[in-house]
């Protein structure tokens, strides 16, 4: 599978309309994926488990995004089309998928049955006031998170940082990323939903201010586990959220609409580059934003049980 799409990929993607073709499919069928996972995982976990659950599927996101970014970089050394090798791995998944997850459904649960009369019903719209703070905090979260993945390796070249020195500190981003996706499930426990997305956006902004304000190596690799914790703060939590406040026949369209927030919240970062102000600049507006959105956590509604 992945050698026939490594030929496709050399016999037809040779201008950017054919690559930005491929890249609108490989993003719907991403978003797909993304909202399958986490359906499948609301089906067969619930409670304390299913966030659990959903902070190693944040877990694995961070973690994959280290290790398939090294090695399409190894890859790209042999030819520009050579990581398109990497979706060969999609055809292990699918066999992985139909062997491990279950066909059957699960049966009813007394966590389910106890809580479904307090769930959103079936007719609630998206512009529900339990779902519109959770996509608009996820998009603010993405968006705060890839600026710095945007801005950075411009930044520290300019404080004298090289491309491997650059590389490292991105990767060391999402390992702490990870570590603090597994912690979370902790965190929430003591603090709750709502304080444990307050404590991720403070924490998005003492890291961009960091990057704003100092060339000192220490300050830096603070910053750097700032925005780590508040990816692994923010994104398994408004996933789990998206989850809590949908019913059974609503699940799949609000986990699309979560989707959607995340690859919104990255496109946005794409038109940094159009705003006239210098890169410190941005790190100090990004960094005001993300206390903006602490604060409008903290006097939000997040935790309701509407």
């Amino acid at each position: 599978m992945g050698l026939l799409y490594f030929w496709l990929c050399r016999r037809f993607l040779n201008g950017p309309l054919a690559l930005g073709v491929d890249r609108i499919l490989l993003g719907g069928f991403t978003a797909g994926q993304m909202a399958a996972g986490t359906a499948v995982i609301s089906q067969w976990f619930h409670g304390p488990k299913r966030l659990s659950m959903i902070a190693k599927q944040g877990m694995a996101i961070e973690l994959g995004g280290v290790i398939f970014l090294f090695f399409g970089g190894l890859l790209t050394e042999l030819h520009w089309q050579a990581p398109f090798l990497i979706y060969a791995l999609a055809l292990v998944c699918a066999l992985f998928v139909s062997a491990c997850v279950p066909k059957a459904e699960p049966l009813s649960t007394p966590q389910a049955s106890v809580t479904k009369p307090q769930r959103l019903p079936s007719q609630a719209v998206p512009h529900s006031p339990s779902v519109v703070p959770i996509m608009a905090f996820t998009v603010m979260a993405m968006s705060l998170f890839f600026s710095m993945f945007i801005m950075l390796p411009e930044h520290l070249a300019g404080l004298g940082f090289g491309e491997a020195e650059t590389g490292y500190l991105l990767s060391f981003i999402s390992f702490i990323a990870v570590l603090s996706a597994m912690l979370m499930p902790k965190i929430v426990a003591r603090v709750g939903n709502k304080m444990t997305l307050v404590i991720a956006f403070v924490a998005y902004g003492l890291a961009h201010g960091l990057f704003a304000s100092t060339n000192v190596l220490v300050l830096i690799i603070a910053g750097a586990i700032a925005a780590g914790v508040g990816f692994g703060f923010s994104i398994p939590v408004l996933n789990h959220r998206t989850v809590e406040v949908s019913s059974e026949e609503n699940r799949g369209k609000y986990l699309s609409y979560f989707a959607m927030a995340v690859f919104s919240g990255q496109f946005l970062t794409s038109a940094l580059d159009f705003i006239p102000l210098t890169l410190t600049q941005l790190f100090l507006v990004c960094g005001l934003l993300a206390f903006i959105f602490a604060v409008g956590t903290k006097l939000s509604r997040f935790d309701a049980k509407d």
